[in-house]
């Protein structure tokens, strides 16, 4: 069995840590490592953690402190909780998330087949309560995804970095996720793909908590509101920021022979598509100058990606158009 470290990444989780810690701790496993990686919270939760810590004895476990003396947020803490980990496989963990009791056995499990780089699960969504709303998404087809057998950016597979774990080869042949306002689910499953194939498992197991300071809101409210709006505005901008990210990491693969310079040249220029609809997205969304919106659609145009591009020009001239652009939003996030 490949050994297995936890991060467990927090910011200023004191009224959902506890629960949270309680459920790593609690795990069917025989022994792991756990690493706690506070990004300098402000709030008690670091104290919640050394209190939950101190309550449930747990010497299966493996301690380890990676607190930040001061905030670097969250791709900071990220690098930093996986340069603190020393297993071959590393397990994420948001400090507001519960993770169910065979998680951590399931993961282990399928990373017994040397070609699965990043496993992630289903998850069912639950309140500031813990209470279950919507229903967990359809499973997709298949359950093994990459670039050979599915042409898409993704592979197909669904992204969800709250879910995953990844190779801790990821971390080390790759390196440090450079800095910016992109998540690193976005970065991992392209590392992933480039080193091999993604594993998903259609199981729940991971109650992902959706509440008002998520970094990733679930649009509960339907975007109904300026502010709701404007933060997903700023989501879909990060989204835009991955290209150098995803050139720098294929570049690195094509030079190392993970993939061949042909897979690489495709990626390349997926990668190049994926930032620009992000940004189509946006720019419509937020009826940006003409100048901008053309800007961000030549990559598409070129690429022949033509219905899309029709069907966000008429969203950007009719306010009708861009509602019901922002109710499937809404309808997407939510789950």
């Amino acid at each position: 069995m490949p050994t297995l470290s936890v991060a467990l990444i927090t910011y200023n989780q004191e009224a959902f840590v506890a629960e949270a810690l309680h459920s790593l701790l609690t795990q069917d496993h025989p022994g792991f490592e756990l690493v706690l990686a506070d990004d300098a919270s402000t709030d008690r939760t670091r104290e919640v953690i050394e209190a939950t810590l101190a309550a449930y004895p747990h010497p299966h476990i493996r301690v380890v402190r990676a607190y930040r003396p001061a905030n670097g947020g969250v791709l900071n803490n990220v690098n930093g909780a996986m340069a603190a980990c020393t297993g071959e496989v590393i397990v994420a963990a948001a400090g507001d998330d519960i993770s169910e009791p065979t998680r951590l056995r399931v993961i282990e499990e399928a990373f017994l087949d040397p070609t699965v780089q990043l496993v992630c699960t289903n998850y069912q969504k639950v309140d500031v309560w813990g209470r279950p709303f919507g229903t967990p998404p359809p499973k997709p087809a298949g359950g093994r995804f990459s670039h050979r057998t599915h042409p898409r950016f993704y592979g197909g597979a669904p992204v969800c970095g709250a879910t995953a774990a990844y190779r801790a080869s990821l971390f080390r042949d790759f390196g440090p996720m450079q800095m910016g306002t992109h998540g690193e689910d976005n970065c991992y499953w392209i590392r992933a793909l480039l080193r091999g194939v993604i594993h998903y498992d259609d199981r729940p197991l991971l109650r992902w908590r959706q509440h008002g300071a998520n970094l990733s809101n679930s649009a509960a409210e339907g975007f109904v509101t300026p502010e709701s709006r404007a933060r997903h505005l700023r989501w879909l901008q990060a989204h835009e920021t991955m290209g150098p990210q995803w050139e720098r990491d294929t570049r690195l693969a094509v030079e190392r022979g993970w993939v061949s310079r042909w897979q690489g040249r495709r990626v390349l220029a997926m990668s190049r598509r994926e930032c620009a609809r992000w940004a189509v997205y946006r720019c419509t969304l937020d009826i940006a100058a003409w100048s901008e919106w053309i800007a961000a659609a030549q990559p598409l145009f070129w690429s022949f990606r033509w219905g899309f591009l029709f069907r966000s020009l008429k969203q950007r001239v009719s306010e009708r158009r861009r509602e019901r652009l922002w109710s499937w939003w809404a309808r997407v996030r939510v789950g």
